[in-house]
């Protein structure tokens, strides 16, 4: 599948230079929901588990291969 789109609530987990470089090199339109208004949070979260999580499931990326997702 073809990621188009990335929501994000205004965490600094996700609204970052790093991030940002990653989603303009691979021409991902990011937005980003309304500050402090929690049930725009509501559509992400719905999103992420029908379809996020049905791909890549609830596992986590072990510290070892972090530098190589980085640098990707």
């Amino acid at each position: 599948f073809v990621i188009l789109g990335f929501h994000t609530d205004n965490g600094s987990e996700y609204i970052n230079k790093r991030v940002a470089g990653l989603l303009n090199k691979l021409l991902i339109e990011l937005t980003k929901s309304r500050a402090r208004r929690s049930n725009d949070n509501a559509l992400v979260e719905s999103k992420n588990g029908s379809i996020v999580r049905k791909h890549l499931g609830y596992g986590h990326i072990p510290q070892k291969w972090a530098p190589l997702v980085n640098e990707f």
